[in-house]
């Protein structure tokens, strides 16, 4: 099935789907638009409803799908992850292949947990800064400039790491010092995520 709008160019595409918004919104009327388009169920609904095989896997606004999935499924859905297994050593802190996590609030019951963070929550590090936590030193393998947004890969220890940056992913050199929130990390447990191997 086609999607409603994927014949448009990019920008006649962020018109119709302003003018479809607002119409809706003028008449007061309810629209149910289904697409598989991410960016564009984003930007036109007030609630997504997320199926998968049939499955509700999450109903709510686009901003709580995006940042607070509640699964990985739907976390994968909206956007590009970095995904870690990892084992909780605690109730703030997860051992990862790049190291031991420190994180928020979570509702994981048992040890084996996969964790993520979205590419604009990773962020670049000038001088030393002993307040950040989950500092990592990153080498700088690429960056490939999007016109708003610059999209890297580094990579921390073996592990490749893919972040986004409004800025040139570069301090002095290819060594990059990079970190992660604690509130940006999402954890899921390991046995109903489809992302068990990495």
């Amino acid at each position: 099935m086609d999607e409603p709008l994927s014949n448009l160019d990019a920008r006649l595409r962020e018109e119709v789907r302003g003018k479809i918004r607002d119409l809706a919104k003028q008449l007061g009327a309810t629209v149910l638009y289904v697409t598989h388009d991410q960016i564009e169920a984003m930007a036109m609904a007030d609630k997504i409803a997320l199926m998968s095989l049939g499955r509700l896997l999450q109903y709510g606004a686009p901003m709580e799908l995006y940042r607070a999935p509640n699964c990985s499924e739907v976390a994968d859905f909206f956007g590009s992850v970095n995904w870690l297994s990892g084992t909780l050593v605690g109730p703030e802190a997860v051992d990862t292949k790049i190291g031991r996590l420190k994180i928020s609030a979570h509702g994981c019951s048992g040890p084996e947990v996969v964790v993520g963070f979205r590419p604009e929550s990773l962020q670049i590090l000038g001088e030393p800064d002993p307040v950040h936590p989950n500092v990592f030193e990153a080498d700088l393998r690429s960056s490939i400039f999007l016109g708003d947004q610059f999209v890297y890969e580094t990579t921390v220890g073996d592990f490749l790491v893919i972040g986004k940056s409004r800025f040139l992913p570069t301090c002095g050199g290819r060594r990059l010092r990079v970190c992660v929130e604690p509130a940006d990390i999402m954890v899921f447990p390991r046995s109903q995520s489809l992302r068990s191997s990495v």
